[in-house]
């Protein structure tokens, strides 16, 4: 997609578009050819360059960002969520009361 037609997408059609391909990418990581993935991820990147030039001052979290495929100790099952915050850190989109006090279990 041309810039001009990342510019002209709606807010909602380009929060859309995002969703979709964060529904999608696990998939075509796993199952899609060597050029299905790269076009998945030349059009997310587009997509996501598109949404921050829309939104330079959008709300940040302070601090590094932990992914969950990052802190995963325990495997595929082990819940970040259930780990003191010693032992994760941060995890992505967590809100500052969502985190488990220092030294606690969440």
């Amino acid at each position: 997609m041309h810039k001009d037609e990342l510019r002209g997408l709606k807010e909602k059609d380009l929060r859309r578009a995002l969703e979709e391909l964060e529904e999608t990418w696990s998939e075509t990581l796993l199952h899609g050819s060597d050029e299905a993935l790269e076009e998945h991820t030349q059009r997310t990147r587009e997509l996501q360059r598109e949404y921050l030039r829309r939104h330079p001052g959008r709300e940040r979290i302070p601090g590094p960002m932990v992914t969950v495929a990052d802190d995963r100790p325990g495997g595929e099952d082990d819940d970040p969520r259930e780990r003191t915050a010693g032992e994760t850190g941060r995890v992505a989109g967590a809100a500052e009361d969502d985190r488990p006090p220092s030294g606690g279990v969440a």
